[in-house]
């Protein structure tokens, strides 16, 4: 009895299932600030770790907000990731429009074309604003 072959298409899926993890895991985001100012405009960023060598386009970034139960549209939202030092770098997510409820919400993607997604739930500080 022949053995069966495995079709081309079969072992590419394979192929890319055993590389993309590995891929996944060399960007990982750092610790984040635990609020924002209240009534300001955001401004909030999170560090990244990269493997040696590696860098992250400046336009590999998305940023959803919800202020308390309110999504602020994409398009007033900007998400840049800033190269600091080799191995490192900050992905910053801002916007015009002011912090008016306490609790944000905060979700960012970085990588092209693999992404890496984490949701920050932060508090808005009115104490934060006078300093």
């Amino acid at each position: 009895m022949r053995k069966k072959r495995p079709s081309l298409s079969s072992s590419l899926i394979r192929l890319a299932a055993a590389v993309l993890p590995l891929q996944a895991a060399a960007l990982e985001f750092g610790s984040a600030p635990n609020s924002i100012a209240l009534g300001q405009p955001l401004d909030f960023s999170v560090p990244l770790r990269l493997e040696p060598g590696e860098s992250i386009a400046p336009d590999c970034a998305t940023a959803d907000v919800t202020l308390g139960d309110k999504p602020i549209p994409r398009p007033l939202v900007r998400a840049q990731v800033q190269q600091t030092q080799p191995g490192s770098a900050t992905v910053r997510a801002s916007s015009g429009l002011l912090m008016d409820e306490p609790l944000v919400y905060i979700e960012i993607s970085v990588g092209c074309p693999a992404r890496l997604t984490r949701r920050f739930v932060v508090l808005a500080d009115p104490s934060a604003a006078a300093t």
